[in-house]
């Protein structure tokens, strides 16, 4: 289960790791698992995002949390390093500023 922005990023992450999902709930974005019913299977073992458990472990302690898996390519930090540079910053070529005397 995934209460988050693109829940099912996180399933294919599972599947990527070689997981057979029986089942998948997508959640809205910040779900607070305050009406939340666990299936009625209880055998099955309950897989979600760090985030979530911090919610879901007040109702069922034992799920499983998963931490995300992100794969930021390099070009996305030259982009950002580029725009944050036609404002001004450097953020990788600065150095950190002398202190200030009194």
């Amino acid at each position: 289960m995934a209460g988050i922005a693109r829940p099912e990023a996180f399933f294919a992450m599972l599947r990527a790791a070689g997981l057979t999902l029986a089942r998948t709930q997508a959640l809205p974005d910040h779900y607070d698992f305050n009406s939340w019913q666990r299936p009625p299977d209880k055998r099955e073992t309950l897989i979600c995002t760090e985030k979530d458990a911090l919610k879901l472990w007040r109702h069922d302690p034992a799920a499983l949390a998963v931490p995300l898996v992100l794969d930021v390519p390099a070009a996305f930090f030259t982009a950002l390093d580029g725009r944050l540079a036609a404002q001004g910053y450097h953020p990788r070529h600065t150095t950190a500023p002398a202190p200030r005397t009194p």
